[in-house]
């Protein structure tokens, strides 16, 4: 019985060698994760506050403009949860999921450069894959 379950061992180190190394490197797999996951969520509140600060930008009234904000956040923050949460309603592909996690990003850095905040946008493109990454070697 103990050759079995170690020539198992030995065969999933063998399957998934990457997953392996990246949970030995990150150490603490549980904390690293909840570590990922509060910057996530920080993520996703640049991107609803990239959609408001849009909306402020736009060459509409003032009060055209909060009504706007309100409505692309409201927006974003429903698709997000509706698609992308851990408690969304929809599944989709994993491929589904990254490139509308994607879009969000990207979007989220576009309308920073726009706004002429470029140094923004890139580290919020980089925390973001960053994160992305963490979170992949973490499940």
């Amino acid at each position: 019985m103990r050759d079995r379950l170690t020539n198992k061992s030995a065969e999933n180190l063998a399957q998934r060698p990457a997953e392996q190394l990246a949970k030995h490197l990150l150490g603490g797999n549980e904390k690293v994760r909840v570590a990922a996951l509060i910057v996530r969520f920080a993520l996703e509140l640049c991107v609803l506050a990239s959609l408001a600060v849009l909306a402020t930008h736009l060459p509409v009234e003032t009060w055209a403009q909060a009504v706007l904000g309100i409505l692309l956040c409201i927006t974003a923050a429903a698709i997000w949860g509706a698609f992308l949460s851990p408690k969304r309603r929809y599944e989709m592909s994993l491929v589904g999921r990254l490139v509308l996690e994607a879009g969000f990003f990207l979007s989220a850095a576009l309308i920073l450069a726009y706004i002429n905040w470029p140094t923004v946008a890139i580290v919020l493109i980089v925390v973001a894959t960053a994160d992305r990454i963490a979170l992949a070697f973490t499940r």
